[in-house]
């Protein structure tokens, strides 16, 4: 038989100890569960927090020239660092933020106090795999980048204004005019005029009509043919008028992402007629006299405003490779040398179209052009011949005006958009005698404008905002990578690449976390370690 030992109070000694036992046994297991709950709920937010701070990091080694020089943010570019060194920086930098413990060396207390350390987490196996690369050479990205470097709101008002002013110079051409007076013109020179067979009026007529509105004799008026003179001044071409063109750059644009022009622009033939020469000068193939190709939109505003202020022209040189880099955006040329060409002949057609509808409307004009005609045309006395020749030297009067306009342009002058007696340079009299020193010498007679808007006038620059309006957006926005990974190759890293410049991402990080008490696993648990995943994205704001 057992004797059972009773206490005073007649229970079983011990029974409490078991009692207390099982309780904190529950008690613990409710505590390991907690803790084990509370680890595996936050660590998906200490995860993220330790890989922001890497982005952070990583995207802060920006390419340091691209953001000096630019304005743009973008990591790597160079070297070939892209997608794969950015991927290991970033990994390396999580790993990094998630260390619990300093970085051990050959000092003893270091040791010893990485012993006082400890994870909570336990993280292991991180991995990582980047998405969604943004690249500077995405429109998205890059119109971002530019639209917060302006910080401006005045774009738009800006476009809308140029635009339309573009519009008034348009409806002043009288392009299809020209060319029919121009042809007629040609074929008297080449011998190929066709006498109608009424001629109509009498030469002494016509001459008699000449005298009676006032006009001097040819030699008084003209001293000269201007058919002549004028294909004689332009033996080497417009460029040479209206600047120093044993001056300007040679420089040669490698395009990476668009596919340069290698013609050069049409030069003038001497064996041409002067009516020949003019109908190539005057020719609008880049169909710059309509204005249904005008693009206004608020990205392309943008761009050419980001254009004007980091690129540079021909009036305003910044410390870049290529001096024409505006004139670059609007004629895509390969040789800077042809895109000033490019422009300088745009700039023509239309000054020559707006200055010929002031002379065409002129009677003192028409008269003494009308007796100057008259003596050319001769024998013939065809009144369609000398009305042809009569509108073919007036628009050498416009066209001679316009070199005048364009040389005060490139000298950073303010020409007026519409001429009147006012403001029109050449006399008739001078017709047969000028120069590139008389061009020079009247250009100066325009205020330089301080670069401020003047009403009624334009410069330069404003001229070239015009002409990229008329250029497709993405060939405009293709054209500005083409300039910035050229110069950023010539003056800073011949390994530079625009495209492998990153500006966001999206990363997705893999990693393992052990259970601190492998009796609390779920079933199919049997290492003790579940496998997590975490993702987010960083770009540059």
């Amino acid at each position: 038989m057992k004797h059972v030992i009773m206490g005073d109070g007649g229970k079983a000694q011990g029974s409490i100890s078991v009692f207390m036992t099982l309780i904190f046994g529950v008690i613990l297991a409710v505590v390991t569960a907690t803790f084990e709950n509370v680890r595996f709920v936050t660590v998906d937010s200490y995860m993220m927090a330790a890989a922001e701070a890497a982005a952070m990091s990583v995207f802060g080694e920006y390419n340091q020239e691209l953001y000096q020089e630019y304005g743009l943010f973008g990591y790597g570019g160079y070297e070939g660092h892209g997608v794969t060194e950015l991927s290991k920086a970033f990994l390396d930098s999580v790993s990094y933020n998630l260390a619990t413990r300093p970085e051990a060396d050959d000092s003893s207390d270091i040791i010893q106090q990485r012993m006082d350390y400890t994870s909570l987490y336990r993280i292991g196996n991180v991995s990582n795999e980047l998405s969604d690369i943004e690249s500077l050479t995405n429109a998205t990205v890059f119109y971002q980048q530019v639209e917060a470097y302006l910080k401006t709101q005045v774009i738009d008002d800006i476009t809308e204004e140029i635009a339309g002013i573009y519009h008034n110079i348009t409806k002043q051409g009288e392009q299809e005019t020209i060319q029919q007076d121009l042809n007629t013109t040609s074929e008297y020179e080449h011998g190929n005029y066709e006498m109608p067979d009424e001629v109509g009026k009498d030469i002494e007529k016509d001459k008699d009509a000449a005298k009676d509105t006032g006009s001097s004799t040819t030699a008084e008026q003209a001293a000269g043919n201007p058919l002549e003179t004028f294909r004689e001044l332009l033996r080497d071409g417009v460029l040479n008028l209206v600047c120093d063109a044993d001056q300007l750059s040679e420089e040669t644009i490698e395009a990476a992402y668009t596919q340069p022009k290698q013609e050069t622009v049409s030069s003038n033939k001497i064996g041409n007629s002067t009516a020949d020469l003019l109908k190539d000068l005057l020719k609008d193939d880049e169909g710059i006299m309509a204005d249904s190709f005008l693009d206004t939109t608020k990205e392309k505003g943008e761009l050419i405003c980001y254009a004007q202020q980091v690129l540079s022209q021909y009036t305003h040189r910044k410390e870049k490779t290529f001096q024409y880099g505006i004139e670059y955006l609007i004629s895509g040329s390969a040789q800077e040398r042809d895109n000033l060409l490019n422009v300088i002949s745009r700039l023509f057609v239309i000054r020559t179209a707006i200055n010929y509808a002031y002379v065409h409307a002129d009677a003192s004009l028409q008269a003494a052009s009308l007796a100057t005609a008259t003596e050319i045309a001769g024998a013939l006395g065809v009144p369609p011949l000398i009305s042809a020749i009569q509108q073919t030297i007036l628009i050498i009067l416009s066209a001679e005006e316009s070199c005048v306009d364009i040389t005060a342009l490139l000298e950073g002058k303010m020409v007026p958009i519409f001429k009147d007696a006012t403001n029109f340079q050449m006399k008739y009299a001078e017709i047969c005698g000028v120069s590139k020193a008389m061009f020079q010498k009247k250009a100066k007679k325009y205020s330089a404008g301080k670069g401020k808007w003047s009403a009624g006038s334009l410069n330069y620059q404003q001229y070239l905002w015009i002409f990229m309006l008329l250029v497709p957006e993405q060939q405009l926005r293709l054209r500005t990578c083409d300039l910035i990974q050229n110069d950023l190759q010539k003056r800073c890293n011949p390994t530079f690449s625009l495209e492998q410049c990153i500006s966001g991402m999206r990363y997705q990080i893999g990693y393992d976390m052990p259970f601190l008490w492998s009796g609390l696993l779920p079933g199919g648990q049997e290492n003790g370690i579940i496998s997590k995943q975490t993702s987010g994205w960083y770009r540059y704001q």
